[in-house]
């Protein structure tokens, strides 16, 4: 799937998700950045799939599962 697909769902699943990262809706965050992560991958956008891996990283750890964060984290490598 290329970005023209469906960038206006990503932007607008990014923006979701940093509203909620402000105002520490852990579980909204992930699930947006989530989607935007998958949606990076479909459009084999490999600086897309290293950023949104470490918001999703970022995410995790502030919610404090240290074992999906290290996962995501690698994911940035």
């Amino acid at each position: 799937m290329a970005w023209y697909d469906n960038i206006v769902a990503v932007r607008s699943a990014h923006a979701r998700a940093l509203r909620a990262e402000e105002e520490g809706m852990w579980h909204v965050t992930v699930q947006q950045y989530l989607f935007c992560l998958e949606q990076s991958k479909l459009a084999a956008d490999d600086q897309a799939v290293r950023y949104f891996a470490a918001q999703l990283g970022r995410a995790y750890n502030r919610m404090g599962f240290s074992s999906k964060a290290r996962y995501y984290t690698q994911l940035v490598r």
